[in-house]
């Protein structure tokens, strides 16, 4: 069943690249100076709205997100592809950073160029305190038999004798009488998968599951099967979950509104953002999306979210970047169609009326005076980077709803309850004035 012991970094090196793409081998340096502080960086923008800016998991990630982001400081990851006995070697750590963990809030980062990953995989397992050596004790896993009649039936027997009916239910939907009550080892509830329907963590090939069922997930209630049953029992477990799972996925609602009300649960939109309308809560990671809803053009919107790393950075104010979740065009006017049913809106975007050059110099004389001091306006900022409040409005006019604008800004409130930012004291005339010079600026 497992391996002799031997540290074999040539098993390693072939698992490393059968886990997807962008893996490699591991090196026997498993970090650089170079790599970690470039890590260090990559990490606030792209892992600490979660993972917290130590690392720790105490991110502004939603508190109620289940399973919570993983305390990587630990040093202890629960998909692995060798024996939970030794360190995580950086070729799990990139497989985890490269494919993300279907079914969670945590996306995958194929999209980072690969000497990106490589650095945040150096950082991570630097403030993980690994072990210089990047080597581990591989798993070997026998030739998969065939499947027959009566090694089904050996597997279902051995799901109903190890107790797996207990968290993921008799039928495999999770619903055991255990699943309301597990938590992982830091104290955090977990949910047994639903192993009929729902997206395997680790991976859905027949491999995948026997290294789920050989290792378990450390940290987590799944053990490890290795010492209690034999290697031709555990593919007959795997062969029998197999066979349970439905292999066509659910009909697509007609309408877009449902369906892109189904995505932004599927993408777990909760875990970054308030306002989705599925959750009464949200993480502060990103803006609220009832005010994205409301004051983007919605043009705008899909496009952005087909591509949000296109646009660059648009809040200064905050640190962390919009990860690429893959949308296609399809799935990003069905997201738009549903976060604008959020708004009762049903138009594109509302431009700027015209404006003479008196009203334009007006609302230039407001910004500098009243707004510059937050926000940054094409390449004139009023102030250093670390003290803007607000978006940057560069090129408003392609980007934001004038009608969404002027009411959002005269009581933000009104649509977000925790908005940073004030009502407006300036008059519905000064008011109308400035956003009309914003979407005079190109």
């Amino acid at each position: 069943m497992r391996s002799s012991g031997v540290r074999a970094r040539a098993a390693l090196v072939a698992l490393a690249l059968s886990l997807g793409p962008g893996l490699g081998a591991a090196s026997a340096q498993r970090t650089t100076p170079a790599g970690v502080a470039r890590g260090a960086k990559l990490f606030q923008a792209e892992c600490a709205g979660c993972h917290g800016a130590q690392a720790d998991g105490k991110g502004v990630a939603d508190p109620e997100m289940q399973p919570r982001p993983r305390d990587l400081s630990s040093g202890k990851f629960k998909l692995r592809s060798t024996w939970a006995r030794s360190h995580a070697t950086n070729a799990e750590i990139l497989a985890t950073i490269t494919n993300g963990i279907p079914g969670t809030a945590m996306p995958s980062f194929a999209f980072l160029a690969p000497d990106e990953r490589q650095a945040l995989v150096e950082y991570v397992a630097s403030v993980g305190k690994l072990p210089a050596d990047d080597t581990a004790d591989a798993v070997t896993i026998p030739p998969e038999p065939p499947v027959t009649p009566k090694l089904l039936e050996h597997g279902k027997q051995l799901y109903a004798d190890l107790g797996c009916a207990a968290c993921h239910g008799d039928q495999g939907r999770g619903d055991g009488a255990a699943a309301p009550f597990l938590k992982d080892e830091w104290g955090s509830k977990t949910l047994p998968r639903n192993l009929i329907s729902d997206p395997m963590k680790g991976g859905e090939s027949n491999r995948d599951l026997y290294l789920r069922f050989a290792i378990g997930m450390p940290g987590t209630p799944m053990p490890s099967y290795a010492d209690t049953v034999s290697a031709e029992e555990l593919w007959a477990l795997v062969l029998y979950l197999q066979s349970m799972r439905e292999r066509k996925p659910p009909p697509r609602p007609a309408d877009p509104v449902a369906w892109g009300r189904e995505l932004v649960i599927e993408k777990h939109c909760s875990a970054c953002h308030t306002g989705t309308g599925v959750t009464p809560g949200g993480g502060a990671v990103g803006p609220s999306l009832a005010v994205a809803a409301r004051v983007y053009s919605l043009d705008w919107l899909t496009r952005y979210l087909e591509n949000p790393r296109a646009a660059g950075k648009l809040d200064p104010a905050r640190p962390y970047r919009m990860p690429d979740l893959g949308l296609d065009a399809a799935q990003a006017k069905a997201i738009t169609a549903y976060l604008a049913s959020l708004a009762s809106r049903t138009d594109g975007a509302v431009a700027a009326p015209a404006a003479d050059p008196a009203a334009l110099e007006r609302g230039r004389q407001i910004w500098s005076k009243d707004c510059a001091s937050c926000h940054r306006l094409g390449d004139t900022p009023a102030t250093a980077p670390s003290q803007q409040q607000g978006p940057d409005l560069s090129n408003a006019a392609a980007r934001y709803d004038f009608d969404g604008v002027l009411a959002y800004v005269a009581d933000p409130s009104k649509f977000d309850p925790d908005a940073p930012m004030k009502p407006s004291p300036l008059s519905p005339a000064d008011l109308r004035a400035v956003i009309r010079y914003l979407f005079s600026v190109r």
